[in-house]
């Protein structure tokens, strides 16, 4: 090898270091984007599983559309609303458990 090579590999091996830093850089500056991106992909997902879950049970959107239709809008409305209230205060109390059931364990 003549010295113009070996410069070339000593430049090429140089490069490719640094473009290995700048990847674990742009790693680690780019994760909270991952995690906003972690929990709208599990949204989605949650959305896919929900469309599904719909199209198996035509049953259940007859029903909702027939309560809406034959009931007054807003007294399904509201029974939706309370519904979804007390559900939503149930998972938290679930997940308050849970945190407080882990913290114990790990104690």
């Amino acid at each position: 090898m003549n010295a113009r090579e070996i410069e070339l590999h000593i430049q090429r091996g140089q490069l490719r270091e640094r473009i290995r830093a700048q990847r674990v850089e742009l790693g680690q500056n780019l994760a909270p984007v991952r995690a906003g991106l972690d929990k709208f992909d599990y949204a989605r997902e949650q959305a896919r599983h929900a469309t599904h879950w719909l199209r198996r049970k035509p049953a259940v959107v007859t029903a909702a559309a027939v309560a809406f239709i034959t009931w007054k809008p807003r007294f399904v409305f509201r029974m939706v609303f309370r519904t979804l209230r007390r559900g939503y205060g149930f998972w938290r109390t679930w997940k308050k458990v849970q945190r407080w059931m882990e913290m114990a364990r790990r104690s």
